[in-house]
């Protein structure tokens, strides 16, 4: 069986990502995030909900969201990955993932504008060292994919996920 992602309202994608409606128009504004079509209303599929996702990390934790563009498309696209087994557990049942895994880059660490992507957090000091150095950001932003998927699965008000149609 064949899966298509779900769409959600601007409400919806606020609750699974913690970016209020408010803010989103307001990325829009400023073209963080890509604007409606003439005479539509908004809507997120579930790849664009894990990047307001990764992009309200990334201002909470003071970056500039206009500048990590790329690092919220990369966390999106990890997230992505690591939501579908969670949502159909019975494919993964031996917890084998395909070559090429994802959670070789489970995380995704920034500081000031360096971006790092890591399967643990053992490299974060050497992160640290190799990159403070280069900047004077005393932020350092850790954004877990696996656990931005399970979020998403756990404040969606219906599937992520819905059956291909068939007609």
């Amino acid at each position: 069986m064949q899966f298509r992602m779900n769409l959600f309202s601007p409400a919806e994608a606020a609750s699974m990502s913690g970016a209020s409606t408010v803010l989103q128009r307001e990325w829009r504004r400023r073209e963080i995030i890509p604007q409606n079509e003439p005479g539509t209303y908004a809507r997120f599929d579930t790849r664009d909900v894990a990047r307001l996702l990764a992009l309200k990390t990334f201002s909470s934790g003071e970056m500039s969201v206009a500048s990590l563009g790329e690092a919220a498309d990369e966390a999106a696209v990890r997230t992505m990955d690591m939501l579908v087994p969670l949502f159909r557990p019975s494919d993964w049942a031996e917890q084998r993932w395909p070559s090429g895994t994802p959670q070789d880059k489970r995380f995704v660490l920034i500081w000031g504008n360096q971006v790092m992507m890591a399967p643990h957090l053992d490299g974060l000091p050497g992160f640290l060292e190799q990159f403070g150095r280069a900047t004077r950001s005393p932020a350092v932003v850790v954004y877990d994919c696996l656990v931005a998927a399970q979020r998403i699965l756990d404040f969606a008000p219906r599937p992520v996920f819905v059956p291909e149609d068939r007609a």
